[in-house]
């Protein structure tokens, strides 16, 4: 999956703040930029074309305290990185990469 190309083609919309997110990431709180691992030819799954729910219900899980993070497998990467987005930039930065 994570190799498929993304469906894209539409208008990124949310916040200045979410496209910043998304090509900068936050190094104050130490959280990588979303298009340096979930672009087109990047290692993880491309969001654009995603809807933008499924995108902020899956951080959101994964923000959740039951998500017991185990850094011997390669799926404890997205809950420390959930965690470092502030809730309120969650449904922005959703609806900004489901356009991208």
């Amino acid at each position: 999956f994570a190799a498929m190309p993304g469906i894209g083609g539409g208008t990124p919309s949310g916040s200045t703040e979410a496209a910043k997110i998304d090509r900068e990431g936050l190094p104050k709180v130490q959280l990588p930029a979303c298009a340096s691992c979930h672009a087109p030819g990047k290692p993880y799954p491309v969001l654009a074309g995603q809807r933008a729910s499924y995108i902020a219900q899956r951080l959101r899980n994964w923000r959740g305290d039951e998500t017991v993070v185990d850094a011997r497998k390669s799926q404890s990467t997205m809950p420390v990185i959930a965690r470092r987005i502030p809730e309120d930039m969650i449904d922005p930065l959703a609806r900004y990469l489901a356009g991208r």
